[in-house]
């Protein structure tokens, strides 16, 4: 498993575009389908959480595919360190979100290409000048956000300032009377 050192080493040598995808899993746990499948509505940027709500699944030769979390269990809420919201925030100003919400976008904008296979194909270069396990797959990184070497639970808390109305998914919390200074 990666140290923290190693999981920034590596989200700092990713393309720009998909650097995100590393946070998401690094840092927040998530697999690479539940952030390929994240929208902008899946993020409550008060809670400094995101929303699992669908995945995104490829088929090969055939087009990329949305549907539910295969169980119950994975449609979940998922609390994020202050540094990985921030991240987010900071992806959607610079490359925005497809026409249906979609974080990560290929090159043109849509997420119709922006598949495991974009993440993959340069993750031997990204991988290499930092020095990890030749045989670790960006999966791995998701295993590290629940490790005792992940970021401190202190960093966890939610951030409010920048998040320059993205707060989309905090409506239902807003409802339901949840408090935005509580972190579960």
């Amino acid at each position: 498993m990666p140290t923290t050192a190693e999981v920034l080493a590596l989200i700092g040598a990713m393309p720009a575009r998909y650097q995100l995808t590393l946070v998401l899993a690094g840092l927040g746990g998530l697999r690479m389908d539940e952030v390929l499948g994240l929208r902008l509505a899946d993020v409550d940027t008060l809670r400094s959480a995101v929303h699992i709500r669908q995945t995104a699944q490829e088929v090969p030769k055939l087009r990329r595919g949305v549907k539910d979390p295969k169980s119950h269990a994975g449609r979940r809420t998922v609390v994020l360190p202050r540094q990985a919201m921030e991240a987010i925030v900071g992806h959607v100003e610079v490359f925005g979100c497809a026409a249906a919400g979609e974080l990560v976008t290929d090159p043109r904008g849509g997420p119709a290409t922006a598949r495991r296979a974009r993440v993959s194909a340069g993750w031997p270069q990204v991988k290499a000048p930092v020095g990890v396990d030749p045989a670790m797959h960006p999966h791995d990184l998701c295993h590290h956000a629940a490790s005792p070497g992940a970021l401190p639970r202190a960093s966890r808390e939610a951030t409010v300032s920048g998040t320059r109305g993205i707060c989309a998914g905090s409506e239902t919390a807003r409802r339901s009377g949840s408090r935005s200074d509580k972190v579960p």
